[in-house]
This record gives C-alpha cells, sequence and structure tokens, in this order.
C-alpha cells in the first residue's frame, strides 16, 4: 500500500490511497468472495405473498443475488438495468400474455425467462412458452428443480457460480 499525494480537478491537494488491485483483499457484508456481489441477479416478480417468500428463500438458501418486482411494470424498470441474468415470473398471479413476454423477452435479449404456476397447461401463452420462456416449474416449486434450471442459465451465460 503506498500514499500520493496528488492534486484534484479543482487544484486542491488530494490523498489518494493506493491499494493493491486483487479482489481477494475487500470485504463486503462480512465476505472476502466478491464473486456472489459481481453476478448478475435474478428478479422475482410473485404477488402472492406465500410463494413469494419461498422463491426468495430458495434463492436465499443459495446465495444467489435477487430483486423483488412488486409489478409489470416495476419489472420493466428494473430490467432496464443490465444487472439481470433472469426473471422468475409466477403467471398465477400476475396478468401477462404472450405480446408482454414476447416484448420482454425482446427487448432484455440476455433474460432467461422462468415461469410458475399450478397450472400444467397454458394454452393462451403457447407462444410464449415456445419461443421466449426458458422453463416452466409446477408450484409449489420443488427447490431442486429451481436450483438447476437457475445453475443452468449461470453456466449457459458462463457466469461464476457461488
Amino acid at each position: 500500500m503506498t500514499l500520493d499525494l496528488q492534486i484534484d480537478a479543482i487544484g486542491l491537494p488530494a490523498l489518494i490511497l493506493n491499494l493493491p488491485q486483487t479482489a481477494s483483499n475487500i470485504t463486503i457484508n462480512g465476505s472476502s468472495n466478491l464473486e456472489g456481489y459481481m453476478k448478475k441477479k435474478i428478479v422475482v416478480l410473485d404477488t402472492d405473498q406465500n410463494s413469494s417468500e419461498e422463491l426468495v428463500n430458495m434463492l436465499n438458501s443459495k446465495n444467489y443475488p435477487f430483486t423483488q418486482a412488486h409489478s409489470l411494470s416495476s419489472l420493466k424498470y428494473i430490467l432496464e438495468s443490465d444487472q439481470y441474468v433472469a426473471v422468475i415470473l409466477d403467471i398465477d398471479s400476475v396478468p401477462v400474455d404472450n405480446r408482454t413476454i414476447r416484448q420482454l423477452a425482446l427487448k432484455h435479449t440476455g433474460v432467461h425467462f422462468l415461469c410458475t404456476s399450478k397450472d400444467r397447461f397454458h394454452p393462451e401463452l403457447k407462444d410464449a412458452i415456445c419461443y421466449h420462456i426458458y422453463a416452466c416449474l409446477n408450484k409449489p416449486v420443488d427447490p431442486d428443480e429451481l436450483i438447476f434450471w437457475i445453475k443452468s442459465i449461470y453456466e449457459e451465460e458462463d457466469i461464476p457460480d457461488s
């Protein structure tokens, strides 16, 4: 570690602390492993409180970074930043159609859409399921199945898994 005295943009002296450039020397929230903090996140959109909590607990148990959306409009806003690799969307509690999913998928090509539902068939979403939805999971969601799909997405995107 070295100390340098430099002049900033308006001519005032500034003390610059030069730290080694390795991420292993940095600690965030008591952890020196930054991979979990740098990997792209997952968005959970489920307006049913119980199933939303279950999904969040499953992601937390494996230390997957996530953000919760509370509506379709908040999901659209959240996805504007390029920080997300997947969306878990409960199609029972969030009214979506083929067009909405298609628009989101085409606008955010790096985002994978996982849907959850109690129903096995959704003929009204046939096109979206064929072309834009990565996987459909039956509710209650099996934690092992969800983690399998999340791992598959991270591997496909070549993002290190924690």
